[in-house]
């Protein structure tokens, strides 16, 4: 690919080549030939490279070819690049790097020897990048991915199964824009897949998904819209399994069944989203990794899927396949679904624990698993919470970032690699907005709208274009 350097609109590239003959036998040349016209037919061009007028992220790159027909032979050719002048190694005008934003013009002319001449043009309208700035960040199981404030979708990390949606299988060690999209709302990354909703209420998904036409799993490197319904208004994926609630109040689910945690009354898998029950007051859900929690529009709580640390919350050990209310009260504003755990906050600020705690994931300052909700110390200002695989991630009014539970990677944060059964207050300063972790390592965003992560990066899925653990947050270039 050869790079060219977006000057201003001022300066016209024109590449013309005298002959057709000397052209090809260059073997580099960025147009074809449709072969020998004649006289007889009018001299026809068109741009084959873009296929029309196209919107990129700047920095990204456009291979520009083009095709004469008719016409009598030899022809010239010339490209008018609006604004963009070549390196100057650069001896074909094919691939163009676009590094500014802004509206520029491609034409392609051709002249053939009756002095016929004829054009085509394209418009190439090239968008700012993130600029490492984020709204909204879900961390998977080795994968990541955000939405930036002009709506654009990014993901790094592992991509064996195409869960990056970049249209590549290569593992990304740091942020590569997903398509040219900027109409992205919320993004919910999984186990190997990954779900999003844009702004017109369609839900996506890529990574591993069913295939209604061959009938059987596949994977995918870019989004595939699921169904045709617009009114999709929340999305959660988990260990396998998807949740969602429509903008109605209703709550679906698909993917695999295990324990019961698709909340249908049946441990079997479902390929397409099937409806939970009847209710239609539905407001949040949260997939985690064999459980599922969910909130009413009435404050309610409720669980269902494997219980058998006691992550349902409802004083047993007993797995469901139905929801089941978590307690009586009426006042739970968020809820997360880690790998065998759950957290929540009521109203009043409080936070609530259950489920396993062989690490410490719980906070209360032990190792035993609780069936049901135990209130975690005496504060009551706490906003944000995210349950991963054996760690816990929480945001106070404050804006500091708290932390607790397993550290073997240092997903943490707090620059060691010591498990903490109780929350300890991760770097000095506050200004966190927001926080996400599925399994070992961590991602949050702070209020000036950067990214930033830490813990396992194995595959690249911290995106700070290495593959080394980080034991305290680092910032994400975008």
């Amino acid at each position: 690919m050869q790079r060219l350097r977006i000057l201003s609109k001022s300066i016209i590239l024109v590449f013309v080549a005298f002959f057709l003959a000397a052209l090809c036998a260059c073997g580099d040349m960025d147009f074809e030939d449709a072969g020998q016209g004649t006289a007889e037919e009018a001299l026809a061009v068109r741009i084959t490279s873009p296929a029309g007028d196209a919107t990129i992220i700047e920095g990204q790159s456009i291979d520009f070819r083009g095709i004469a027909e008719g016409g009598a032979s030899p022809f010239t050719y010339g490209w008018t690049f609006d604004g963009a002048a070549p390196d100057a190694d650069v001896e074909e005008p094919g691939s163009v790097m676009f590094d500014a934003p802004g509206t520029y013009t491609i034409t392609f002319m051709a002249r053939d020897a009756a002095d016929a001449t004829d054009g085509a043009g394209v418009t190439i309208t090239v968008m700012p990048r993130a600029g490492n700035r984020v709204s909204l960040v879900s961390a998977g199981l080795n994968h990541t991915l955000a939405i930036g404030p002009d709506g654009s979708l990014w993901s790094w990390g592992y991509n064996f199964n195409g869960s990056l949606g970049d249209l590549s299988w290569d593992n990304r060690s740091s942020p590569v824009h997903v398509g040219l999209q900027t109409n992205w709302a919320s993004v919910s990354a999984g186990d190997g897949y990954s779900v999003a909703l844009k702004t017109d209420g369609t839900l996506w998904n890529w990574g591993v998904v069913y295939d209604p036409m061959i009938y059987t799993w596949v994977r995918k490197n870019t989004p595939v819209q699921l169904g045709t319904d617009t009114h999709w208004a929340c999305v959660s994926a988990g260990s396998g399994h998807v949740m969602a609630v429509k903008s109605d109040g209703t709550l679906w689910a698909w993917g695999d069944n295990t324990y019961g945690k698709l909340g249908d009354g049946t441990s079997t898998g479902r390929n397409a989203p099937v409806r939970v029950g009847t209710e239609a007051d539905w407001a949040f859900v949260s997939a985690g990794g064999n459980h599922t929690l969910a909130l009413k529009q009435n404050g309610t709580l409720w669980a269902w899927g494997s219980n058998r640390y006691g992550q349902l919350g409802d004083g047993t050990w007993v797995d469901r396949s139905t929801p089941v209310q978590v307690g009586s009260e009426t006042h739970w504003n968020a809820v997360s679904a880690g790998r065998n755990h759950s957290l929540a906050v009521e109203r009043d600020g409080t936070l609530w624990t259950w489920g396993m705690n062989g690490t410490g994931q719980l906070g209360d300052g032990t190792q035993e698993h609780r069936n049901s909700p135990v209130r975690l110390g005496d504060d009551h200002d706490w906003f944000v919470v995210s349950a991963g695989a054996g760690h816990s991630l929480a945001v106070k009014a404050d804006g500091t970032l708290w932390a607790w539970g397993e550290n073997y990677y240092g997903q943490l944060g707090d620059g060691t690699r010591e498990n903490r059964s109780v929350p300890v207050k991760i770097v000095s300063d506050a200004g966190w907005i927001a926080v996400s972790t599925h399994a070992d390592h961590s991602i949050g965003i702070k209020w000036d709208r950067t990214c930033w992560a830490w813990g396992a990066n194995w595959d690249g899925q911290i995106g700070d274009g290495t593959d080394t653990d980080a034991v305290v947050p680092v910032k994400i270039d975008f």
